[in-house]
């Protein structure tokens, strides 16, 4: 049986800097020239995920097996300028599923939970990247809703 739940403090923050290095990992696999992961150090992750502790406009929830966390999604709540209609908008900031429990329906489960949450918190708009190499996970999240709205163009200026 899969639990959904908050993050806490007391939680096991080496089994989650553990995930999250299999998330960048996961993601350096689509688009390699952009991440250095042999440089990503624990304390960058660890800040990462304290943010969201005790935090009004943010959250990470944890996807657990008995007591191994599986999968995360991070979330947080932000204020956009004057001049959108929309002034506040949710952020899906981290998502992962270990990928050995992929395809069971624990994505599901955490991106519902942070459809909850962003209604709790009257939060009617939210976005996410991932990389356009990402098929899976743009399949996933069309099948849950999602649309595609901009594109970010990535440019280089030299060879090296």
């Amino acid at each position: 049986m899969i639990e959904i739940k908050a993050l806490e403090n007391t939680d096991s923050f080496d089994d989650l800097i553990s995930l999250s290095k299999n998330f960048f990992e996961d993601y350096q696999s689509h688009d390699g020239e952009l991440f250095d992961i042999d440089n990503l150090q624990d304390e960058h992750i660890l800040t990462y995920f304290q943010k969201t502790l005790d935090n009004e406009s943010a959250i990470t929830y944890l996807a657990l097996e008995e007591t191994n966390i599986i999968g995360y999604v991070t979330l947080f709540i932000q204020n956009q300028a004057d001049f959108y209609k929309i002034k506040k908008i949710g952020s899906i900031s981290g998502f992962m599923v270990s990928p050995s429990f992929r395809n069971k329906g624990i994505g599901k489960q955490l991106f519902d939970k942070a459809l909850e949450y962003f209604r709790s918190k009257n939060i009617k708009y939210y976005k996410l990247f991932t990389s356009v190499n990402n098929t899976n996970a743009i399949d996933f999240y069309l099948e849950n809703g999602m649309t595609p709205f901009q594109t970010i163009m990535l440019g280089k200026t030299s060879e090296n």
